[in-house]
């Protein structure tokens, strides 16, 4: 009774611990999971609602939302240029779980297309980048430009649905309203 008591007791640390291990045994701390989403030609709607964003993902759960490049102009010059909101920590430790079974740090830092010898490239099928920041001082960047990388596929889907389930709040930048 007693071994089956330290065994659910060292399981439990094991899931409520933000830490992991790549395969060659190095201590990984994630610490944020910052997401670029590019799908096919730009186009100018809500920024809850456009295949193009920027996600930005911090394990306290917060959660920023903001367009990919600078927020463009509009009319009255009342845009919304971000939304906040926030995941669960278990969330957060599911995504940090994941980079590490795919183990993040030996993936190229960017797959890119290559067309057949009869092919022009394409370039509205879209594309992702995420950063990922571990140990406090380092990151790693990972750019998939065909969204044809199986990990990352999943990696992706996996925030896009978390980001269907967020609640988010708009952000007013007070500096971009009108006088």
């Amino acid at each position: 009774m007693k071994i089956k008591t330290l065994i659910l007791f060292v399981s439990l640390v094991g899931t409520i611990s933000g830490f992991g291990q790549s395969r060659n045994g190095t201590r990984i701390n994630i610490t944020k999971i910052s997401m670029n989403y590019h799908l096919g030609w730009p186009t100018i709607v809500p920024l809850l609602e456009m295949p193009n964003y920027r996600l930005n993902i911090e394990s306290n759960g917060n959660a920023i939302l903001k367009w990919p490049r600078n927020c463009p102009q509009s009319r009255n010059n009342y845009l919304i240029c971000s939304y906040e909101g926030s995941i669960s920590k278990k969330e957060f430790k599911q995504l940090s779980r994941y980079l590490l079974k795919i183990d993040f740090l030996n993936l190229k830092e960017k797959y890119i297309q290559t067309p057949g010898p009869n092919e022009e490239p394409y370039d509205d099928l879209g594309s992702v980048s995420f950063t990922i920041f571990y140990n406090d001082n380092y990151s790693k960047t990972i750019v998939d430009e065909n969204l044809e990388i199986p990990k990352l596929l999943v990696l992706r889907k996996k925030i896009v649905d978390l980001k269907k389930k967020i609640k988010w709040t708009p952000v007013i930048n007070l500096n971009n309203l009108p006088n």
